[in-house]
């Protein structure tokens, strides 16, 4: 029961999302976006392409231990079944971020004019975007690591203030 609670948040967020909520999954639910729009989704999602797949897959391996803790809590399962959780989880990450890049590049047009986007997509195609870029696995490991280490600060205080003097009267 709490991972069909868990799931239904998990969807709920996703689909509420303002940007998903403001872009339409066909045109003809909508009406044909106008040519401006149309051209800055299609420069947002050549930005979108250009990220690295390897800085994703860092943030999968960062999540997947409580990936597998929360599949481990909520869903019965084999020893087999156990087993092949990591790869069963990195298929669905896999899958999820399709429609994840959509929703990134519809955000980033419907933030940016096309010039802007233009402006980024050749940043991204000169050299120093290019080098930018390629530090971009670098980046994200060095910003998961320090996540990580402002969680843990974060947990260390709350219970430090929870069974510190006067915790009681909290």
């Amino acid at each position: 029961m709490r991972f069909n609670v868990l799931v239904a948040a998990a969807v709920f967020a996703l689909f509420a999302s303002p940007s998903l909520a403001e872009t339409p999954a066909t045109p003809a639910q909508a009406g044909a976006p106008s040519d401006e729009a149309a051209v800055r989704l299609d420069l947002a999602r050549q930005i979108v392409a250009l990220r690295s797949q390897g800085s994703e897959m860092q943030l999968f391996r960062a999540k997947l231990p409580w990936f597998r803790a929360a599949m481990q809590a909520n869903v019965r399962m084999t020893d087999a079944q156990r087993a092949a959780l990591p790869r069963i989880l990195e298929e669905q990450f896999r899958a999820a971020m399709v429609p994840a890049h959509e929703n990134i590049a519809a955000t980033y047009a419907r933030i940016f004019t096309a010039a802007q986007l233009r402006d980024v997509l050749a940043f991204n195609t000169s050299e120093t975007g290019r080098a930018w870029l390629s530090h971009q696995d670098e980046i994200t490991e060095a910003s998961l690591g320090l996540q990580r280490v402002v969680d843990l600060a974060v947990l260390a205080g709350a219970t430090q203030q929870l069974q510190g003097p006067g915790a009681a009267q909290q």
